[in-house]
């Protein structure tokens, strides 16, 4: 079951990039969410650095609990993803991505 649980976790991580994404190009400065940074960064922390720069600290922590549970899906082979995770995951993409309409 751990490669369903991971899956879950990743697939909910990228949809939720890619709306949050698209959110802060459509409704910001920059074409490019890395431009929010005065630091050479990934676009994963880009996002982070966007939405603080929208006020949204709230939403922001909430990415970052999504980031890390994304990165222990995806990299920590020796962590077991539960059931759980894979429902934390389908919370967050939904509270995230309703935040972001």
């Amino acid at each position: 079951m751990q490669c369903i649980y991971r899956s879950i976790v990743n697939r909910a991580y990228l949809s939720t990039y890619l709306h949050t994404r698209d959110w802060i190009i459509d409704n910001g400065s920059y074409k490019d969410v890395r431009e929010y940074s005065d630091r050479d960064i990934g676009y994963h922390a880009a996002i982070l650095v966007a939405l603080k720069s929208f006020g949204k600290m709230k939403l922001r922590r909430r990415y970052s609990d999504f980031i890390d549970l994304r990165v222990t899906a995806d990299y920590n082979i020796v962590d077991v993803v539960t059931v759980d995770d894979a429902k934390m995951a389908i919370g967050l993409a939904d509270e995230i991505c309703n935040a972001l309409q």
